[in-house]
């Protein structure tokens, strides 16, 4: 796995499309990949999400495997830790 992108400047989560008020901005979020750049599998979705809350990321602060909005995350998985 590898961080395809953690905290984020205002321009640079512009330029990414990334919401107002994105957890990458506040230093609490990131999307990891796989370092071939190869997508997820459903079981390596399930894997990271399942490590992702043991560490202690809430639900909500996962990204859904597929289609969310405007983004298809099945090339990373997105996890922040909201408060």
């Amino acid at each position: 796995m590898k961080i395809n992108s953690d905290w984020r400047c205002p321009k640079g989560n512009a330029a990414v499309d990334g919401t107002i008020g994105s957890w990458h901005m506040e230093g609490n979020g990131g999307d990891f990949a796989k370092k071939n750049g190869a997508a997820l599998t459903q079981a390596e979705y399930t894997k990271l999400r399942r490590k992702a809350l043991d560490l202690g990321a809430l639900s909500k602060g996962i990204s859904k495997y597929g289609t969310s909005g405007t983004f298809t995350y099945t090339r990373w998985i997105h996890i922040d830790w909201r408060s």
